[in-house]
């Protein structure tokens, strides 16, 4: 989501610049959070296709990111597709470094929540959104938290954490 990067403690100038995809990539959560929750991932997969967007940001915010960052390396060089116009677009991204990866975890929901409000933002194609959506994930316990992600939601409009899942009835899944 937009709003959560544009954050005065992340990347306060940050301009979208575009939306994106990487041929043989995909997105999972295998990133473990210093919460203990799964984080996203960029993971080479052949015959995948991962979705983002590309931002623009001042060159002072470069070293604040990356502090924000741990467990990826930060790597400029990196090639991904404009989606409007097929152009290849060099960028800069973060990959997870392998010994910071745990295949066993998953998100909290309402960090899931706030990657599929991203998507939504700037329209992803609906199976993408879909199978963001289909994601396993963990109820945060820490109440405080799942309140204040709630709330950003709430704020840029998308609702609360369940309805950005689609979701009903108690529990996440």
């Amino acid at each position: 989501m937009t709003g959560r990067l544009t954050a005065s403690n992340r990347c306060p100038s940050a301009r979208y610049f575009a939306n994106a995809y990487v041929d043989h990539f995909t997105l999972d959560f295998s990133k473990v959070g210093e919460d203990g929750s799964g984080k996203a991932a960029l993971i080479p997969s052949r015959g995948k296709r991962a979705h983002g967007v590309v931002f623009e940001i001042d060159a002072s915010e470069r070293e604040p990111l990356d502090k924000a960052e741990p467990g990826y390396r930060r790597e400029d060089g990196f090639e991904a597709m404009v989606a409007d116009t097929g152009a290849c677009k060099t960028v800069t991204t973060y990959i997870v470094l392998e010994d910071c990866r745990n295949l066993n975890l998953k998100p909290f929901d309402w960090y899931l929540a706030l990657v599929v409000a991203g998507a939504l933002e700037h329209r992803f194609p609906a199976p993408v959104i879909a199978a963001y959506r289909d994601t396993a994930t963990w109820v945060d316990e820490d109440k405080k938290r799942t309140f204040e992600m709630n709330a950003l939601l709430q704020k840029a409009g998308f609702g609360s954490t369940r309805q950005v899942l689609g979701l009903s009835g108690p529990t996440a899944r």
